[in-house]
């Protein structure tokens, strides 16, 4: 068995800074569904932009609403500009122009994605976003969806 001696050093400052001694696992941004919507095992972006824009209301025979998490987030940040293409001042400015407009509401927020997945397990119509990390297991009735490109 080879010495640990000549990395003493540095797990000595590895301790002491707090510097990680393994990668995190990556995060993935997900949409979370109840189990009941039947689409498959992903969405694509074009639907999802749909659906977050309010463009689109049903999805595989359900009418849905859609969940974000507050601006200044991780995954919401993520979620705008992959999926819609938009900052948050874009964001901000479509959803003035659609309530000028009388058109579709933007997305109820939740503060934490703990809480998104909570209403999305009780809402079988409710779909939102989330940073998951592979392999970590969500609440029974909740499922995760990829985001095809």
């Amino acid at each position: 068995m080879p010495s640990l001696r000549p990395l003493l050093p540095v797990l000595i400052l590895a301790i002491l800074f707090g510097a990680p001694l393994a990668a995190e696992p990556e995060q993935e941004l997900v949409v979370v569904a109840s189990v009941s919507l039947d689409v498959g095992d992903s969405l694509d972006v074009r639907t999802l932009r749909r659906l977050y824009l309010g463009r689109q209301t049903r999805l595989g025979g359900h009418r849905i609403a859609c969940l974000a998490l507050p601006p200044g987030s991780p995954a919401r940040a993520r979620f705008n500009r992959t999926v819609l293409g938009l900052d948050e001042d874009e964001l901000a400015d479509y959803w003035i122009d659609e309530a000028l407009q009388g058109g579709a509401l933007p997305p109820a927020e939740h503060e934490t994605p703990a809480r998104l997945v909570a209403h999305v397990q009780r809402h079988p119509g409710a779909i939102g976003y989330i940073l998951h990390t592979p392999g970590t297991p969500l609440p029974d009735g909740v499922q995760v969806l990829r985001i095809r490109r």
